[in-house]
């Protein structure tokens, strides 16, 4: 799944996406987190962290890193 399929299942933005992976970069696989110039390509694994952020971002919880 890419960075605007992600965006799009979580409801928030591209730069959201972006900004969380960065932020709980290490938690997410090597595709998520690629070298510069590389597409992110997230894993299942990544969309259930990445949800579960925002799920957590939306109750007013803040996920530690």
């Amino acid at each position: 799944m890419n960075t605007k399929q992600l965006a799009d299942l979580c409801d928030v933005t591209t730069n959201t996406i972006r900004r969380w992976t960065k932020e709980y970069g290490d938690h997410l696989s090597p595709g998520a987190t690629p070298a510069k110039g590389r597409q992110r390509n997230y894993t299942h694994h990544d969309q259930r962290v990445i949800r579960y952020i925002a799920t957590l971002r939306e109750t007013g919880a803040e996920p530690h890193e």
